[in-house]
């Protein structure tokens, strides 16, 4: 399923478990890989409700999560350079 494949490439991106990306945990260390993922999922096209479900979040949730990542893109290039990345890694490169 894209969403388990992209949780685990985003936890090998950002050196964490996958665990720490579904988890309820609010330090940064987890909330920015996190919001990228909302961020890659977005640019894949999905809904910020079907994000939620996915990664058990309210839908504005993952609306802020988006906000704060587009914040982070514009002032951190490593940051933006993964979130690009998981925006545009093929599903079938990551089986």
């Amino acid at each position: 399923m894209l969403v388990t494949l992209l949780i685990k490439e985003a936890a090998r991106v950002f050196e964490i478990k996958p665990e720490d990306l579904t988890g309820r945990r609010r330090k940064k260390m987890y909330t920015h890989p996190r919001f990228a993922l909302f961020k890659a999922l977005r640019a894949r096209g999905h809904s910020f409700p079907r994000i939620g479900r996915w990664m058990d979040r309210h839908h504005t949730t993952v609306i802020t999560g988006v906000e704060v990542a587009d914040w982070l893109i514009a002032h951190d290039k490593d940051y933006a350079e993964k979130v690009k990345y998981l925006s545009e890694v093929k599903l079938e490169d990551l089986s």
